[in-house]
């Protein structure tokens, strides 16, 4: 597959992601057994990859907090290049496919895009959280460091309106203080 660089830029987890577009042209006419064999084909490759995002996403839930930011670029980096193989091996059904238009392709393209991008905003969601998190700045020298956390917050503080009635401004008026 071969991608611009504005292609690279609105898609930078498909940065180092290589493919071929040369992908085996197959004629118009009708299937035939051969052909109905190479479907078959295409389908078990299409599963194993499939099952290759099923892997990604479990290793994903179960290791996020303890791996790395530059572990989680590393197996995002070597996830990528499944989205090329799908597109070519995906486009190879189609071609195949067109005389049964019912077996629900377009469905199968949009569940495994929907997954793969996902999953990949997630992963790079979790590396950009944890470069936030290590990229504070240590306080220098015995200056005092005014810069809030981003990860504190109070709790917010709830105020009844005041009702208006003599007896109780001076518990609306305590509460509003603080």
């Amino acid at each position: 597959m071969v991608m611009t660089r504005s292609q690279t830029f609105d898609a930078p987890h498909m940065a180092g992601a290589e493919g071929d577009d040369n992908a085996e042209t197959f004629s118009d006419s009708n299937p035939t057994p051969e052909d109905a064999g190479n479907l078959q084909i295409l389908f078990l490759k299409r599963n194993r990859i499939h099952d290759e995002i099923s892997r990604f996403k479990l290793w994903f839930e179960t290791n996020n907090l303890s791996t790395s930011a530059s572990r989680l670029r590393v197996r995002l980096r070597d996830f990528v290049r499944i989205k090329a193989q799908f597109d070519k091996i995906h486009s190879q059904i189609e071609a195949l496919d067109d005389a049964t238009p019912d077996l629900g392709q377009a469905a199968t393209r949009l569940y495994f895009e929907n997954a793969y991008y996902d999953l990949c905003a997630d992963v790079e969601d979790a590396i950009e959280q944890k470069r936030v998190n290590t990229s504070s700045p240590a306080p220098q020298g015995n200056a005092p460091t005014s810069t809030p956390s981003p990860s504190v917050q109070l709790l917010p503080n709830v105020i009844k309106p005041f009702s208006g009635i003599y007896t109780e401004w001076l518990p609306f008026y305590i509460t509003f203080k603080t």
